[in-house]
């Protein structure tokens, strides 16, 4: 159930305690098993590093200082989004990411649990090319990353 609704961290325990006893009836084959369970081993770590950076951002947004961090970092964001409008052929899916910056503004993470589209993939680009150029297009954070 785990596997088929994408819940890896959870399939990932899963398959951890099943070891190598699988069931022919439930997976039909071993090579399919394997698969599903190296899918899981793969994704989960980077699951929970997600869950963890999104509490943390969270918290730190609650705070007076994060508020008008936030209102910033968005304002500045919006030099990334606006030539994604056009690629984005009019999807109106709601997108949402956990950015990092680093302690001078750099752009040092970003990251999604959701699948992406036209609009999400072009902002990150763009962010991944302003990291590359060691751009520092954010406001340095009340702290480091």
């Amino acid at each position: 159930m785990a596997t088929n609704s994408q819940d890896w961290v959870v399939a990932d325990a899963a398959f951890k305690r099943i070891g190598d006893n699988w069931s022919k009836t439930t997976w039909s084959t071993e090579a399919w098993f394997k698969q599903k369970r190296d899918s899981a081993a793969q994704v989960a770590p980077i699951l929970i590093r997600i869950r963890a950076t999104r509490k943390e951002a969270l918290a730190n947004m609650q705070t007076p200082e994060g508020q008008a961090y936030v209102k910033a970092v968005e304002q500045k964001l919006a030099a990334f989004e606006q030539p994604c409008l056009q690629d984005s052929n009019g999807d109106q899916t709601k997108y949402e990411m956990e950015l990092s910056v680093g302690e001078k503004g750099n752009a040092e993470l970003a990251q999604s649990e959701q699948r992406q589209n036209a609009f999400s993939n072009c902002v990150m680009r763009g962010l991944y090319q302003s990291f590359l150029k060691k751009e520092t297009p954010f406001p340095p954070p009340p702290h480091a990353s």
